[in-house]
């Protein structure tokens, strides 16, 4: 099913929750190590409690976890 699939209502589409973390307050706190873990652990884990990692990328604000 695509996401722009006119013939399957909204209530059906896939649903994402995105995280971003600002590029500035990242490199402002040292945080680009612990950013870099995070996104090592959650593309490794798979547990019914914790939200999977689908994909993620820097862009000029920040980095975005999908």
């Amino acid at each position: 099913m695509h996401t722009g699939d006119l013939t399957v209502g909204r209530s059906h589409w896939p649903e994402f929750a995105v995280k971003v973390v600002s590029a500035s307050k990242m490199r402002q706190l040292g945080y680009e190590g612990n950013v870099a873990r995070e996104v090592v652990c959650l593309c490794c884990m798979s547990h019914p409690g914790v939200a999977r990692l689908i994909s993620h990328f820097k862009y000029t604000s920040g980095i975005y976890m999908v």
